[in-house]
């Protein structure tokens, strides 16, 4: 029974930390977490075949880094490994944020972008811990389109810059 308990006091405390990552990236981040947003709001097919094909591409060569190293015995490649799933983790937290902030605006559009994002991402916690439909549907359908979302606004952004337009005026 203490282990059911410590368990639920261990998903609401995990719930509880994402909304205020959530939060904190787009207080950090407000631009790409925006351009992400956006790009997961104009763009959900195509973001979400480019997080997929991203998410299984890197995740096979991070796996096939540590594998080597594993079968070699020797650490160095472990480091790809990491900097790889690194990479992955930071693309799909802000991909994630977009995502959150996508839901809270759908939910509550008259509220403050802090409300929407705190809104949007409970909804976002807690239909990620739905049984099977949650775990193995929304969860990566969002994590994907987040991903996606992220990449496109990222090379929508440099595309855009307006530090670069301003240097090639020059």
């Amino acid at each position: 029974m203490a282990d059911g308990f410590g368990f639920v006091l261990l998903v609401l405390f995990s719930g509880i930390c994402l909304v205020a990552l959530f939060s904190g990236l787009q207080v950090l981040f407000p631009r790409v977490v925006d351009q992400t947003q956006a790009s997961a709001d104009l763009f959900p097919g195509r973001s979400f075949v480019i997080g997929l094909v991203n998410v299984l591409f890197f995740g096979a060569i991070a796996t096939g880094f540590a594998a080597l190293g594993n079968g070699l015995g020797t650490g160095i490649f472990l480091l790809p490994s990491f900097v790889i799933l690194a990479g992955l983790g930071i693309g799909l937290s802000l991909g994630l944020t977009g995502m959150a902030v996508v839901i809270g605006e759908r939910l509550l559009p008259e509220e403050s972008q802090r409300r929407q994002t705190t809104r949007g991402s409970i909804v976002l916690i807690l239909g990620s811990l739905t049984p099977i439909v949650g775990w193995f549907g929304f969860f990566l359908y969002v994590s994907a389109v987040g991903l996606g979302g992220f990449i496109l606004g990222w090379f929508r952004r440099s595309q855009t810059d307006p530090a670069q337009e301003d240097h090639d005026m020059e």
